[in-house]
């Protein structure tokens, strides 16, 4: 009798409650994404450099047109070369100018530095900014599948130093600024 009521109990629950859940599309949410794709950038011996690029990151929606972002790469940033593009840690502010469903659109902009300590470092000497957009498919409440491309530079005092001649050697502005400085990824979100 006590496992039958016991019983009863959680199928109620269960079946019939409900259920109170943010998803992808309410007006607050955060969640959890992967991202992979490839990244290419200005280099001095082999014209453009290319390299894969993974991040892993949290993301925080609100009012269904604003998210922030919080990301890291653990490989393939460029971290180690003489003139950064990209970056380990970035943070990154989206607005989403279709917030619809099942399809979103969002414009991207942020920075990013070498550690979670500096990045927001923004005229540090490894700072970098990106800028793009993005679009979204809502698969499910909670599951969002996207892809994204951002344009890369190294951050401002590289750039003054570069033009100037006090930094890694003279080089003309087409090189820190181009359209061929790129990061374009696939990407995979859940929603809490």
């Amino acid at each position: 009798m006590m496992r039958g009521l016991l019983g009863a109990i959680v199928v109620a629950t269960l079946g019939f409650g409900a259920v109170a859940k943010a998803d992808a599309k309410s007006w607050f949410a955060y969640g959890v994404n992967t991202s992979l794709g490839m990244r290419q950038n200005s280099d001095d011996t082999q014209g453009n450099a290319r390299s894969v690029a993974s991040t892993f990151g949290l993301q925080l929606k609100l009012l269904r047109f604003l998210g922030v972002e919080l990301g890291y790469s653990p490989f393939g940033s460029g971290a180690d070369a003489p003139v950064r593009f990209d970056n380990p840690w970035n943070a990154s502010a989206l607005l989403y100018i279709v917030p619809t469903s099942p399809v979103g659109a969002y414009l991207k902009g942020g920075v990013g530095n070498t550690s979670f300590a500096r990045i927001f470092d923004v005229d540090g000497q490894q700072a970098t900014y990106h800028a793009g957009a993005g679009l979204e498919v809502y698969v499910s409440h909670h599951l969002v599948l996207g892809s994204e491309f951002v344009f890369l530079t190294p951050g401002a005092r590289t750039i003054i130093d570069g033009l100037t001649g006090t930094g890694d050697g003279p080089r003309n502005a087409n090189y820190y600024v181009a359209p061929s400085n790129f990061r374009a990824t696939f990407r995979v979100s859940y929603f809490f």
